[in-house]
């Protein structure tokens, strides 16, 4: 609405769902790109984009107003008003893992989650009025994984799949849908070998679920032997902890991943 109408009653709006998010968890705050390159088709257009300079400060104050109780929590807590930096848990910048958190066998977001490939894929066929959404949409997800990659513990230990990519997963909706509107109107053969690879996807992530309630599909400790030698098996196979590879998680914290 803000982008159509440039009314402040809804920049205030925006401002506060962005303090919102970045609140409950700090890195989701590269939203912030997506609404930035709303619109626009290029780099060259950004200048276009700009804003009232009074707009600013107003994001200050509201971003302010959602945060002092968590600054002041840390204060109250730690003695400063931006907690203990010396508890803070890193990012390595300088070396994501994006490749070991997209195809790992540990935790490979498209090797627990391939019907994602589809929204990737689907980036491309943009078009039409949505093709004002490509740039965001892919700035946004590099920067979102080159972000959540760096952190030391890429896999995020106890879970199934990469559930820090979860967040993200109401824009990625788009480009999937842009891919099934390319791709239904084919040939009719096209749309069946279409239709079997997606419920392919959706039985493959519906079993390993309960592959990971069975601890048959370990949280952090998945190799690629032990992938294929349990793959379609509820209960753990014989030897099966001689197969894990388990992250040392001290080292980890050390840059060492």
């Amino acid at each position: 609405m803000w982008h159509n109408t440039k009314l402040v009653k809804y920049f205030i709006l925006v401002c506060f769902s962005f303090a919102f998010i970045s609140l409950i968890y700090l890195p989701n705050s590269i939203v912030a790109i997506f609404f930035i390159l709303f619109g626009i088709n290029s780099i060259k257009e950004l200048p276009q984009k700009s804003i009232k300079w009074y707009l600013i400060p107003l994001f200050l104050i509201v971003f302010l107003i959602v945060w002092y109780p968590q600054f002041k929590y840390w204060n109250i807590t730690t003695g400063s008003y931006l907690g203990a930096p010396e508890l803070y848990e890193k990012f390595y910048f300088s070396s994501p893992k994006i490749v070991d958190g997209l195809f790992s066998f540990r935790k490979g977001w498209l090797i627990y989650t391939p019907i994602m490939v589809f929204s990737i894929i689907g980036m491309f066929f943009l078009r039409n009025e949505f093709s004002k959404l490509r740039l965001s949409i892919i700035v946004f997800t590099v920067l979102n994984l080159y972000v959540v990659f760096s952190w030391w513990n890429w896999w995020y230990s106890g879970s199934y799949g990469q559930r820090v990519l979860i967040d993200s997963y109401p824009l990625l909706a788009i480009p999937f849908a842009a891919f099934f509107d390319q791709f239904i109107c084919r040939n009719r053969y096209f749309r069946y070998t279409f239709f079997a690879i997606l419920i392919f996807c959706v039985w493959l992530n519906i079993f390993q679920t309960y592959q990971y309630e069975r601890q048959s599909l370990h949280y952090s400790g998945m190799t690629k032997s032990l992938y294929f030698k349990q793959f379609g098996k509820l209960d753990r196979i014989e030897g099966y902890e001689s197969y894990l590879s388990i992250p040392d998680e001290e080292q980890a914290k050390r840059g060492n991943r």
